[in-house]
């Protein structure tokens, strides 16, 4: 019996795989977003002609590429299939193998951190319903194949590797073996996100800065030293450009990236959304509503004990952070006022190019409330809810999920 519910479990996150990877069923590279930049980096790096272009991109690439806002990000994460179209001439080769080997990373380490979040629960549907609404994510899709930043997809593919490091760090308090390895991983995971795009890294960072100082763990702050010594060299491009008026040749924008934000109305479109605003997704809101639902008619304590050291902040952490990265990522949050600190914030905001970014981490953060409630419905006395409810959030996200891919094939045309 236990075998095959593992089997139906297995099979689930293999249809959510193949979901996603729906638009490299098209054997061609869609037209469209800031592809054209990430096919210029991997000429550069396939032609190997510049042995200084192997980190980063040069002035020239950055230039025909239209990439200035992304200078900062290096090349390390393209390497591979920049040798594979070396290799066979074809770009389409490099792009669809980085894809899937993304997509089938992102799977992986989905897995292993709803399942460390939800260790020691006999069910394993909690866990495959994070992973369903972290691969199906509307903007995570949308990253992938409607802006192609394939910076981005790479953090989306880490960003769960730290998170599952890191809540191993909470949880073990002792310098075991165990926990050695939590940190190593952590440490390697945020430099690899710091490789993939700078600006993410240190918002991440941050942030951990933050968890370490609510949660009182001082081991937190060994993966972010380790982390930040491994990007130096990301950091130190960064600091000539804010501080030393480096790359002023590359006409790097200033600007403000207020009026890019979200409106409130925007979190809870499904199929029709402005361009680089996708919102929560249905399947999201079904979720969310079924913990409210919960909690407000059923009387449920939803934070009652989520598998942590400390038994209520796991989940009450995700939600705060939530609500923290929603409304930065609103065009009411006054980044105008952030960039008066100085030449170097006016510089850094506007790297971020878009308030979007922290809706995305919003999205992340809230896969575990989502995943939490549905947990909490299966241990309702009514079974049938549960599995009406399990059926619908599903068939939400993946009818979603294929409805966004099913577009792009339709509206873009091959580069």
């Amino acid at each position: 019996m236990k075998k095959e519910f593992s089997n139906k479990i297995y099979f689930g996150y293999l249809v959510i795989l193949c979901v996603a990877m729906f638009p490299l069923t098209c054997g061609y590279i869609m037209n469209g977003g800031i592809i054209r930049e990430w096919l210029v980096r991997l000429e550069e790096l396939s032609a190997a002609t510049n042995a200084g272009a192997l980190l980063f991109p040069s002035e020239g690439a950055i230039l025909s590429g239209g990439g200035q806002l992304r200078a900062m990000n290096s090349n390390l994460w393209f390497l591979f299939p920049a040798l594979l179209v070396r290799w066979t001439g074809k770009m389409v080769v490099g792009w669809e193998c980085y894809m899937i080997l993304m997509q089938i990373g992102t799977l992986f380490t989905a897995i292993l951190m709803f399942h460390r979040l939800f260790e020691g629960k006999t069910s394993k549907y909690p866990a495959f319903f994070g992973v369903l609404l972290y691969m199906s994510c509307p903007y995570r899709i949308y990253l992938c194949y409607d802006l192609a930043d394939m910076s981005q997809v790479a953090v989306w593919a880490l960003l769960p590797l730290y998170i599952w490091a890191v809540l191993g760090i909470v949880r073990n308090h002792k310098m075991s073996q165990k926990n050695i390895v939590n940190l190593v991983i952590a440490a390697l995971s945020l430099a690899g996100i710091g490789y993939a795009n700078l600006l993410q890294m240190l918002v991440v960072a941050g942030f951990t800065l933050l968890v370490a100082l609510c949660s009182g763990s001082i081991f937190l702050l060994l993966p972010f030293a380790v982390g930040s010594a491994l990007t130096l060299p990301c950091l130190l491009r960064l600091y000539y450009y804010l501080f030393r008026g480096a790359y002023e040749n590359l006409g790097i924008p200033v600007q403000s990236i207020m009026g890019s934000g979200y409106d409130v109305g925007e979190f809870f479109s499904v199929f029709v959304y402005r361009e680089g605003h996708p919102g929560f997704g249905l399947g999201m809101m079904l979720c969310l509503l079924t913990g409210l639902w919960l909690m407000f008619v059923k009387g449920q304590r939803l934070l009652g004990d989520m598998p942590v050291s400390s038994p209520r902040r796991c989940c009450a952490c995700f939600i705060v952070l939530a609500a923290v990265w929603l409304f930065m990522s609103l065009q009411y949050f006054p980044w105008e006022y952030v960039q008066r600190l100085g030449q170097w914030a006016l510089k850094l905001v506007s790297l971020l190019e878009t308030p979007g970014i922290f809706f995305g981490m919003a999205q992340i953060a809230l896969c575990v409330p989502g995943a939490w409630a549905m947990e909490r419905l299966e241990k309702t006395e009514d079974k049938g809810v549960f599995i009406g409810m399990a059926v619908l959030v599903i068939t939400a996200c993946l009818g979603v999920c294929v409805y966004q891919c099913n577009m792009l094939t339709y509206t873009r045309m091959p580069l």
